[in-house]
């Protein structure tokens, strides 16, 4: 666990020290990143292990950046729509996908 707690916290590290330097990807200009709410995508279903990591993740990014991090679970198909969901969203850089091992095993079991 306290493995896990360090890459969590060299993580939001990274996070943070790169918001200062990110551009805006949907606008191309040297505005910074995020100029307006994120969405992350949790494909699995609220009160999981996943939810409640992206959840921290996300109040920690939000405190940092300045922006709400917005978390939005879409569950079903083994994470198969949330992804999908993901895939076809605009690509901005505004509705992020958190992953888990799902995402390496599904393509190989259909």
């Amino acid at each position: 666990m306290t493995k896990f707690c360090a890459a969590v916290s060299a993580c939001l590290a990274f996070a943070s020290a790169s918001g200062a330097q990110a551009q805006d990807p949907s606008t191309g200009s040297g505005q910074a990143y995020p100029s307006r709410p994120v969405r992350i995508v949790v494909p699995f279903a609220p009160g999981g292990p996943n939810d409640i990591i992206v959840r921290l993740v996300a109040q920690k990014l939000a405190e940092s950046w300045g922006q709400p991090f917005l978390v939005e679970n879409r569950a079903g198909a083994g994470g198969n729509i949330g992804t999908d969901y993901v895939a076809k969203s605009a690509p901005d850089g505004y509705t992020l996908l958190s992953v888990g091992g799902r995402l390496i095993i599904n393509p190989l079991i259909g």
